[in-house]
């Protein structure tokens, strides 16, 4: 009672050797057998896993006397009363408009009280929209739920915009700007219980295998900078090689440079080179063109490894540390 698909809940799983309540999302229900479906996304308190906090399992099928609603932290019995800004900020989540569907709070709002401490680069672990679900639709690999794990307010400068980064169901991450996760919101709201499990069910009955993750430099607060997983198609590292070779083809046109004699032909299989084996061959063929420009000999940043020449190669060692000190 008061779960629905898609939505959070609570349930059992093994830890430590017995069976312990976390917070969970409904992923399906089955006519037969263990009717329901459930992946683990978080401790009962709501917080994110570590590795002694997480379940032995991820998903599983459970029976109904399993399975409880959710109710966030602040709402259950006993729980201080939210400060008025705090439970303003909470409505605002619910707010609707004609125009765009869900509205996110504004990007100056700081999170209140419950936000969380401040992780690595100002990540908080609460704020607007943490803990709740989204539908990304993205173009090439289709809807895929996912949940707001993090928070990063925005900055001083005008390129620092608000972030929340979101995990998707099948473990990817990705940084959201206020735009992209309004519209995510909208889309989880508007798509009805049954496609959301739909969803779920194409993601499970999807190999392993094929589960592809898509490359995002989060490193890089600017999402205009960062490269994406289009920036590593076959055609732009194509492209980036060709812009390489243009330019330092002037010193490669020296008399006692060979570059100009199979410049032709190197281009050919620039033209058609697909796999990342092909360009990394082409790469080294410029390389060492380039390399007979070098006038200079090569620096030895240190002396060869060798392999004999000391009493003490092959023979066996042991080493003492003491307790706590870092091998």
């Amino acid at each position: 009672e008061g779960v629905e698909v898609g939505g959070f809940c609570v349930a059992t799983a093994p830890h430590a050797g017995e069976r312990r309540r976390f917070k969970a999302v409904l992923l399906g229900v089955r006519s037969s057998g263990v009717p329901l479906h459930v992946k683990f996304v978080g401790t009962e308190a709501g917080e994110p896993f570590t590795q002694l906090s997480a379940p032995s399992t991820a998903t599983t099928f459970l029976f109904a006397s399993q399975v409880s609603a959710w109710t966030p932290p602040e709402q259950r019995p006993g729980a201080a009363a939210a400060s008025p800004s705090s439970a303003a900020e909470n409505r605002k989540l619910r707010v609707r408009s004609s125009a765009s569907g869900l509205v996110l709070p504004r990007t100056g709002v700081p999170a209140g009280p419950a936000a969380g401490a401040a992780g690595a680069e100002g990540w908080l672990s609460g704020g607007p929209h943490v803990g709740q679900r989204l539908l990304r639709r993205l173009e090439g690999h289709g809807d895929i739920g996912a949940v707001v794990r993090l928070y990063l307010p925005p900055g001083e400068a005008e390129d620092e915009p608000a972030l929340w980064r979101i995990e998707h169901d099948d473990g990817d991450e990705e940084d959201l700007d206020e735009e992209e996760a309004a519209a995510a919101v909208a889309a989880y709201d508007d798509t009805p219980a049954h496609e959301l499990a739909e969803i779920c069910a194409r993601l499970e009955a999807k190999p392993q295998i094929a589960r592809e993750r898509r490359y995002e430099n989060k490193a890089v607060r600017s999402k205009a900078a960062r490269a994406v997983a289009a920036s590593l198609r076959a055609e732009t590292l194509r492209a980036e090689i060709g812009d390489l070779e243009a330019e330092v083809w002037p010193a490669l046109q020296r008399p006692d440079c060979s570059w100009e004699e199979g410049r032709r032909k190197w281009l050919r299989r620039l033209q058609s080179a697909q796999l990342p084996a092909d360009q990394a061959q082409l790469l080294l063929d410029l390389e060492e063109a380039v390399h007979t420009l070098q006038a200079a000999p090569d620096l030895v940043e240190r002396k060869p490894w060798l392999k004999t020449g000391h009493e003490a190669i092959k023979q066996r060692a042991r080493r003492f540390f003491r307790e706590g000190e870092e091998e």
